[in-house]
């Protein structure tokens, strides 16, 4: 609604560089994990994205890249959707069929884990309180990354991961060694790995 939009973090210029606007979960991969801030002390990206958006499916090679480089260091990668009320399962040929899931959120969840199995997401998932178009961070259009450095700031945000995974990668390398903590020593690869 506009008044959210009005009173977000983004329009009153809270953002960058800023405290991260804090998300809640209903419910996460990650055991424990209830909110945005409980990551404190590791650089997080935030993958908004929802089960119905292609451009966001086709971003998952680039997003499992991204996870295979910084297994063992202090990033953590959360793909934040919301309820929908509606799951989308992607089947043979690349069709999709609509799981109608209103007033079901159990339903939705389960049918998460099953989306996460089917199409290799090895990252952590959440369900945010809220939207996954969130206002504070300014989604208007998924998927939107957002990278947060271990202070809990904002450091980058609107980034899209269907472009070459590089791209964040030096982002996060360099928030790394800016904390004094350990980076991955070779660049990573210039392949699109998106398709």
């Amino acid at each position: 609604d506009y008044d959210a939009l009005l009173n977000s973090a983004i329009a009153k210029g809270e953002l960058m560089n800023c405290a991260a606007p804090e998300i809640n979960f209903l419910w996460s991969t990650k055991k424990d994990l209830k909110k945005l801030s409980d990551l404190k002390g590791k650089d997080v990206v935030v993958d908004f994205w929802a089960t119905w958006c292609g451009p966001c499916f086709r971003s998952f090679p680039n997003i499992r890249a991204l996870q295979e480089r910084y297994e063992g260091y202090d990033v953590e990668i959360v793909g934040v959707t919301s309820l929908q009320g509606r799951h989308v399962r992607r089947v043979e040929d690349g069709r999709t069929e609509s799981v109608d899931t209103r007033n079901n959120p159990d339903e939705e969840y389960k049918l998460m884990k099953e989306f996460m199995k089917n199409h290799d997401m090895t990252w952590t998932i959440v369900f945010s309180e809220g939207s996954c178009f969130d206002k504070n961070y300014g989604v208007f259009g998924i998927p939107h990354v957002a990278i947060i450095d271990a202070e809990g700031e904002v450091r980058y945000n609107a980034l899209r991961p269907y472009e070459a995974p590089f791209h964040e990668a030096e982002k996060i390398d360099a928030l790394l060694k800016e904390a004094g903590k350990k980076a991955p020593k070779d660049p990573m690869s210039t392949e699109n790995f998106a398709k």
